[in-house]
């Protein structure tokens, strides 16, 4: 769109109007986003009801949901479990971007979870980030079937009898990796 003007050249304004256009755009997916993190990240949990575990989602370390308990968590991790378990109880919900981490402190807490059957909680979808850890058709990204022969065999080599074995051999490779030091320094 060009204005006449009086003897000096068009002025053309179809920048102006494309330039609102592409702001308009962008605070549009701009709120689109917002709502839609306030939905997945922010909203109440609601499987469970009333038994579920409360969710944190403040901080001292920053007033923004959510945000603040991931700073608050790099920054550090145990401080903020212990001020959590001081606030909430020994079972709390605490999300993390688009994940819930649900964390359950002490062997009262604890004892549903390892009890509980894989048709109440599922090990596939606990233990998923494991994969890297252990390789792809190990431990718990293998069938439930191998799963339970994998643990079998694991649970032969963890006994007590045998992780007494494994102390001597730990101490003598310990000692000598500590001789390559030298005689002073510092490690962090």
């Amino acid at each position: 769109m060009t204005l006449p003007t009086s003897g000096a050249a068009p002025i053309s304004v179809g920048g102006l109007v494309g330039g609102s256009d592409s702001m308009l755009l962008g605070l549009t997916c701009l709120s689109v986003l917002s709502l839609l993190y306030a939905f997945f990240v922010l909203r109440p949990r609601t499987k469970g009801g009333s038994s579920a575990p409360p969710t944190v989602t403040n901080s001292p370390v920053s007033g923004l949901p959510v945000v603040g308990t991931i700073v608050e968590f790099g920054k550090s991790p145990v401080k903020m479990v212990q001020r959590c378990y001081e606030e909430y109880g020994p079972v709390f919900t605490v999300p993390f971007f688009h994940k819930r981490l649900t964390f359950l402190i002490g062997p009262e807490a604890q004892e549903p979870f390892f009890k509980a059957p894989d048709e109440v909680l599922s090990q596939d979808e606990v233990y998923g980030f494991m994969k890297p850890v252990f390789g792809p058709g190990v431990v718990y990204d293998a069938s439930k079937k191998n799963r339970q022969v994998q643990f079998q065999s694991m649970a032969h080599g963890l006994r007590t009898s045998r992780l007494k074995g494994y102390t001597a051999k730990i101490e003598r490779e310990t000692r000598q990796y500590l001789e390559t030091w030298g005689e002073s320094g510092e490690i962090d």
